[in-house]
């Protein structure tokens, strides 16, 4: 196997209840402490490195048990061309992550206890859906975290005082051009929201939500 640490598995095999509510804490305090070492490529300065030995490295620094989804041979299959070689641990998430999300692919917690559990999935057309069915609820004020890690996909409820809050949610649903990695749900009979996505996406369309109807 290419990837000794991306095991071939189904999260669904691996992920219990307990693990799903630990999976929608706020993150940067419980889930993601900053790594005590930084992240190094163990290729030759100036070669190309591949998704499967970025995830290597990534585990073997944040102690993150990897299940891939994917099979480990297509990540390998994914170059990444001149990148930066000696990343310190205070960016090791949001360059790992930035490197997952631009290939199309994503992290979902499958346990937050010890052994920790990330799985790998692809994040694009049908094969999304899964993932976008499971996402985690969050609340309004974690997300404020979430959202800085794009690499995950949450789905969080707003609710609005305002009557043409449902107006508005069906236009900005309209606007989404990718249904499969991302929704919009109107919520009728009540001024509900409910947005599921990338957890930067999520953010972004909750402060335009709340930015407009503010006005």
């Amino acid at each position: 196997m290419r990837c000794a640490a991306l095991v071939a598995v189904l999260l669904t095999a691996c992920a219990g209840p307990d693990d799903a509510a630990q999976s929608a804490a706020p993150p940067d305090r419980e889930l993601f402490p900053t790594p005590a070492r930084g992240l190094t490529f163990p290729s030759a300065p100036g070669a190309p490195s591949d998704l499967a030995t970025l995830l290597e490295a990534f585990s073997a620094c944040t102690g993150w048990t990897l299940l891939a989804a994917p099979w480990p041979g297509e990540l390998a299959d994914r170059q990444l061309h001149d990148v930066v070689r000696q990343i310190p641990p205070a960016e090791v998430y949001r360059f790992v992550e930035a490197q997952l999300v631009e290939h199309g692919y994503v992290f979902t917690v499958a346990s937050a206890r010890a052994p920790r559990l990330l799985g790998v999935h692809p994040f694009r057309d049908a094969s999304a859906a899964d993932v976008l069915a499971n996402a985690p609820f969050v609340t309004e004020e974690e997300l404020a975290d979430w959202r800085t890690h794009p690499a995950f996909v949450v789905r969080v409820a707003l609710q609005f005082d305002q009557p043409e809050t449902l107006t508005l949610a069906h236009h900005l649903r309209d606007a989404v051009s990718d249904q499969e990695t991302r929704q919009v749900v109107v919520i009728e009979g009540s001024r509900a929201v409910l947005i599921a996505g990338r957890a930067d996406w999520v953010g972004e369309q909750r402060d335009l939500l709340r930015a407009i109807l503010a006005r």
